[in-house]
């Protein structure tokens, strides 16, 4: 659990997550899932995301 910054709203990340460095995890994070960006967001959603960046 991380306390961002209160303990009010505590964020819970799932056992065996992986945040990326300088990733800004904004809401709870599943079991498993690997986060990066700012906001974090999981790699599949990035690099479609990404994709769609590119197409312009």
């Amino acid at each position: 659990m991380i306390g961002n910054g209160t303990r009010e709203r505590p964020l819970m990340i799932g056992d065996g997550a992986v945040i990326g460095v300088g990733a800004v995890v904004v809401r709870d994070v599943e079991s498993g899932a690997k986060m990066v960006g700012n906001p974090a967001m999981t790699v599949e959603r990035w690099k479609k995301f990404s994709r769609l960046l590119d197409a312009h």
